[in-house]
């Protein structure tokens, strides 16, 4: 594949991390399942709550629609709340910290060694055999992860050159090969 693009620069802004995050909140298996014990925990416990002041007002329908709206409205406004606190918390983390090497541009470079990741204060070669993952994360955003703890976010309208699509596919295309070989290696006991 010799006309695949080998780089991509691209612009990281705090709107970007902080979309970012909160669509990774929103698509994570483990916080959905928080997620969802609280919002469904939640609901049910002011259905029960309800259904007892119901029985305690002596049944009137009056009451059950209080218990319906209580519930409902648990249910309608827990997502956007906890949205709204997961971009605070992302403002705060950044506020909190030197953010010279995280917004700013991005060069990533693919080498036959691996994938060269370069910024204003800090360079890395990540080998092929790391265990890359890639990913959608929303309409225009793109998470790379090239070896646990450390994600790329790139966002299509912020790339300054490269073809995204292409670069991912080229970096897809190695990562496997690396390992299938480094597999193949180690089951031939080289």
């Amino acid at each position: 594949m010799s006309g695949a693009p080998t780089r991509l620069v691209f612009e990281v802004t705090r709107d970007d991390l902080v979309a970012f995050n909160t669509w990774y909140l929103q698509h994570d298996p483990e916080h959905r399942r928080h997620l969802n014990l609280v919002r469904w925990g939640g609901a049910a416990a002011l259905a029960l709550l309800g259904l007892c002041a119901w029985w305690w007002l002596g049944r009137r329908p009056e009451a059950l629609i209080l218990v319906v709206a209580a519930a409902g409205g648990h249910l309608l406004m827990l997502r956007r709340h906890l949205d709204r606190l997961a971009r605070q918390a992302v403002h705060r983390q950044l506020d909190g910290q030197d953010t010279r090497g995280l917004l700013c541009t991005h060069t990533l470079e693919i080498t036959p060694d691996g994938l060269r990741e370069a910024n204003e204060v800090h360079e890395n070669l990540v080998p092929w055999t790391a265990p890359f993952e890639l990913r959608a994360a929303g309409e225009d955003r793109v998470m790379l992860s090239p070896e646990p703890g450390q994600v790329h976010v790139i966002t299509r309208f912020r790339v300054l050159d490269g073809d995204v699509d292409g670069f991912l596919a080229e970096v897809r295309r190695r990562s496997a090969q690396a390992r299938a070989g480094f597999l193949a290696q180690g089951l031939a006991g080289g």
